[in-house]
């Protein structure tokens, strides 16, 4: 439950604040696509990033 409620939270800023991202769009069909797949690629990044950063400790210091 805390994981689903981690990507919940990272996900609610962007879907509340997404109409001011869609005003950098050149056409309105841009913007559905465009924002998914940015968002979808980013939140995979964020995810990797964390997953590298924790193990990347862990065999530093032997403990996450």
């Amino acid at each position: 439950m805390s994981g689903i409620n981690v990507i919940m939270g990272t996900l609610s800023p962007m879907l509340v604040n997404q109409p001011d991202l869609a005003r950098y769009c050149k056409k309105p069909r841009d913007a559905g696509y465009l924002q998914g797949v940015s968002v979808f690629f980013s939140k995979v990044l964020i995810l990797a990033l964390g997953l590298l950063a924790t193990s990347s400790i862990k065999g530093v210091y032997g403990v996450a």
